[in-house]
């Protein structure tokens, strides 16, 4: 990540955006961990704040991932893993504030992933 995107990653603003992603995100999501996604809104505030000084200290360490058996059709599954929420808000902290410049640099040619927008910024619910 450029160095100078870093310290916006690191706001509470930022953080929150990201988090409206990685909920929209989990919709889809196979197994959804909804009791601590719960208690993180509960303090959200709190949460992001200490996610945020954690960022800006360089003390933040993501979490292992959880490891999940996916069912498939019949009565077979296949491995799967979860992200931890706070891993999955700075996930899309940062895609937040790389997509933008990288999709500037795409040609006009390509149509998956860019970037939605609404006005000149990043769509608030679905960044692509």
């Amino acid at each position: 990540m450029p160095k100078d995107l870093y310290p916006k990653l690191c706001h509470t603003d930022t953080l929150r955006i990201a988090l409206n992603y990685a909920f929209e995100d989990e919709k889809d999501d196979f197994a959804p961990d909804v009791l601590r996604h719960q208690d993180y809104l509960y303090n959200l505030d709190e949460n992001l704040e200490r996610l945020a000084r954690s960022l800006s200290h360089s003390a933040y360490r993501p979490r292992p991932l959880r490891e999940i058996d996916v069912p498939k059709t019949g009565l077979s599954g296949r491995p799967g893993t979860s992200l931890d929420i706070e891993d999955h808000i700075v996930f899309f902290g940062i895609a937040y504030l790389l997509a933008p410049l990288l999709d500037r640099v795409l040609p006009a040619g390509v149509f998956h992933f860019r970037v939605r927008k609404k006005g000149d910024r990043p769509h608030p619910s679905q960044l692509f």
